[in-house]
């Protein structure tokens, strides 16, 4: 049995233009995205989110 689950990702970037940039790529390949802007939102939304892969910039403020 085949299982047609999405890939979910989570985006951490504080920069809008590449946060919106790369969400509308990943989006457009069939993936789901959540952005989160600030570094303080990260583990709140990692828990209720419960992502496959989590992208982060590593040089957040």
């Amino acid at each position: 049995m085949k299982m047609n689950k999405k890939i979910k990702i989570l985006f951490v970037e504080d920069d809008p233009r590449y946060s919106d940039l790369y969400t509308d790529y990943f989006r457009a390949k069939g993936l789901e995205v959540l952005q989160v802007w600030r570094g303080e939102d990260v583990m709140e939304k990692l828990k209720a989110y419960k992502p496959n892969i989590i992208l982060l910039d590593l040089m957040l403020p």
